[in-house]
């Protein structure tokens, strides 16, 4: 997906259309294989260039000043054929260490269809430590009452019940190896994101027209929430594309369609708040100044700061209701609008679909972000980074290598480590 498409182009161009970032909640700890030990490694990047910008704590656009010397190194784990013809959209810490998901396709039907055909169909993958993986082989991921294809996973979430994958549909997991599908949408929209959270769980998604909310206490029966703040109203479509724990209880990021002075219509981020996923309140429209779609939302534990992305901008709000534009985000610049975030107590590294490689690191709890230079073998300019999830003080990123002209995309799984601590 590129910056800001709205979600009746996800609807008709379902795969390689759309993707989500994960906020997982209180992931399992577990303990992994030291990263020179693990022998699936390839290529280690040289030390990675930064591009500082001044500290953004107004409004205000901020500038590159000078280049600094990023505290990170970062390896590109060995293909193994374990991601080939796939899409890897989200990871999170949980279950056996990792677990993955996204989509696998058919690359016959890929090529006489390209992504966009209902090619694909969801898939899961677990590792230990991020540098072996095994795809789930659980057919209730997919294959159950849709032919195989036409479905796909957009974000996982860790709870005390274990996990929620959603997507075209929703999963459940008790340890990320055994899933059981518990609810179809049947064609009507899509689930793009979920946390723990509320009474249980809480899910984000849209239709053709609406902003959708469902809530489930047990993950096993789920309830779509009826709330006038959550529909497009006399706008022309209101979507709903992240949602984390945080401020009042949970903040859930996405746009709504107004139409513009010539009548088309027009896409501009907002925010929705709540404090118990039941009932909930859409921030004024003059809020954001026109930015456009957000479709990653991440909250800082330590300064309780929120961060949402905009192909604008990146904002920060402490309480979710008062907002202010950080740092601007100009084209190839700036963590995108989808990005997936880990942290490790104030520093946190984003990635995100852009039309080239977008991986960000910060040092200040989301206030300046960092870009991440390819260096043509451990990162290539054509990759896309999609997600990040941190496992034993260590980085894992997942995304995808584009393929040939009519030709599936392959998986691709970077680990990358702080080298000052």
């Amino acid at each position: 997906m590129r910056l800001g498409v709205p979600l009746v182009c996800a609807l008709t161009l379902v795969f390689g259309a759309c993707s989500a970032a994960d906020e997982g909640i209180d992931a399992e700890s577990v303990t992994s294989s030291t990263l020179e030990s693990v022998p699936a490694m390839t290529t280690v990047a040289p030390v990675v260039q930064l591009t500082a910008t001044t500290e953004a704590t107004t409004t205000e656009a901020t500038t590159t000043t000078v280049p600094v010397v990023a505290p990170m190194v970062w390896q590109r784990v060995a293909d193994d054929g374990t991601f080939a013809d796939s899409s890897i959209r989200v990871v999170v810490e949980g279950g056996p260490g990792l677990v993955a998901g996204g989509w696998v396709y058919d690359a016959d039907l890929y090529r006489s269809v390209g992504p966009w055909g209902g090619a694909g169909c969801a898939a899961l993958w677990v590792s230990d430590d991020g540098a072996i993986w095994e795809r789930v082989g659980d057919p209730s991921v997919c294959g159950v009452g849709d032919s195989g294809t036409g479905s796909g996973i957009f974000d996982i979430a860790v709870g005390p019940l274990g996990f929620v994958a959603v997507g075209s549909h929703i999963w459940i997991s008790p340890d990320g190896f055994s899933w059981s599908r518990v609810y179809d949408l049947d064609g009507n929209g899509f689930v793009f994101g979920v946390t723990a959270g509320g009474p249980g769980w809480v899910a984000v998604g849209a239709n053709e027209v609406d902003g959708l909310v469902w809530v489930s206490s047990d993950g096993l029966e789920w309830v779509l929430i009826e709330d006038e703040d959550l529909l497009a109203g006399d706008t022309v479509a209101a979507e709903l594309r992240d949602v984390t724990l945080s401020g009042p209880g949970l903040v859930a990021v996405g746009s709504v369609g107004v139409y513009g002075k010539l009548g088309d219509a027009d896409l501009r981020g907002a925010v929705w708040i709540s404090e118990d996923g039941v009932d909930w309140q859409r921030l004024p429209d003059d809020t954001f100044d026109g930015e456009g779609v957000f479709e990653g939302v991440t909250s800082d534990v330590a300064s309780g700061r929120i961060i949402a992305f905009g192909p604008d901008g990146i904002w920060h709000s402490i309480d979710a209701r008062e907002w202010a534009r950080g740092t601007e985000r100009t084209v190839l610049w700036g963590p995108p609008p989808s990005s997936g975030v880990a942290w490790d107590a104030d520093r946190a590294v984003a990635g995100g679909e852009d039309f080239e490689l977008s991986v960000w690191a910060s040092l200040d709890g989301g206030l300046t972000w960092h870009g991440i230079e390819p260096d043509g073998v451990t990162f290539t300019h054509a990759e896309i980074v999609h997600d990040v999830a941190l496992v034993d003080s260590r980085f894992v990123a997942v995304g995808e290598t584009p393929g040939p002209i009519s030709e599936p995309p392959t998986g691709v799984v970077w680990i990358g480590e702080w080298t000052d601590r």
